[in-house]
């Protein structure tokens, strides 16, 4: 008897692909997700930051502009600009001073962040703070990577749970009955039909396995209702042949 070649391997394969895939597009959904929520409390961390230290060392630079002390407006500036995120400060005074500090490490200033410099009501300048907001994004994702390497792992480990159920619950048993199968003559009345454990079963591979089973019940049947009519026709001509003879 011929063997029949169905690709069970090529099914597990499949269903192995869509699980992964749809795990994976879940798994980075969740870590888009989870970047955009860092990048966002990193941004408001670091603008709240500015605008406090902004805000200390306005204070001090108005009063050094007051005073006329360069010096000091120059290292409050430079203490401003050491900050990661910080691209440039400028302090720019009514009576035209200007003092400017860039951030060599910093490449795109793209956010700016003012503040009115005074003194006893009086306006006297603008402390300008440029934020470099790559520097937020790159602290997003390095605090995200970890995070990320959670949900991944997660995804990995259930889909190789699901991988396992199915094989358990789908891909043995199918494999068991196209066995049967492979092996099944129909001329052997003697010969086991499909196990009794798949026929049992209550799912769509019982209804199978019975339908399978019935199917092999009536093809047996008629086997051996077509061996009695040939007996039975064989022990007619007999009767026949001693009847002439």
């Amino acid at each position: 008897m011929t063997k029949r070649a169905i690709n069970l391997r090529g099914l597990q394969t499949r269903v192995a692909f869509i699980v992964l895939a749809i795990s994976l597009l879940f798994a980075i959904g969740t870590t888009l997700t989870q970047m955009y929520i860092n990048y966002q409390r990193a941004l408001t961390t670091t603008t709240q930051l500015v605008e406090t230290r902004s805000q200390n060392s306005a204070r001090i630079i108005s009063h050094a502009l007051w005073i006329v002390d360069l010096k000091l407006v120059r290292r409050s500036v430079k203490g401003l600009a050491m900050t990661p995120t910080v691209c440039r400060v400028d302090v720019t005074g009514f009576d035209g001073t200007t003092v400017t500090e860039v951030n060599h490490t910093s490449r795109h200033c793209d956010a700016n962040h003012q503040a009115l410099l005074s003194v006893q009501g009086n306006n006297i300048g603008t402390l300008n703070i440029v934020l470099d907001h790559s520097e937020v994004k790159r602290e997003a994702l390095s605090s995200t990577v970890p995070i990320a390497a959670v949900p991944f792992t997660e995804t990995l480990m259930i889909s190789l749970l699901i991988l396992w159920v199915l094989n358990r619950l789908c891909s043995r048993p199918l494999k068991q009955l196209v066995t049967t199968l492979d092996y099944y003559q129909a001329d052997r009345i003697s010969q086991s039909s499909v196990p009794i454990q798949l026929i049992q079963r209550n799912d769509e591979i019982g209804k199978v396995s019975r339908s399978i089973n019935s199917l092999q019940s009536r093809i047996k049947d008629d086997l051996l209702q077509k061996r009695i009519i040939e007996r039975e026709l064989r022990q007619h001509q007999t009767l026949l042949e001693e009847q002439v003879e």
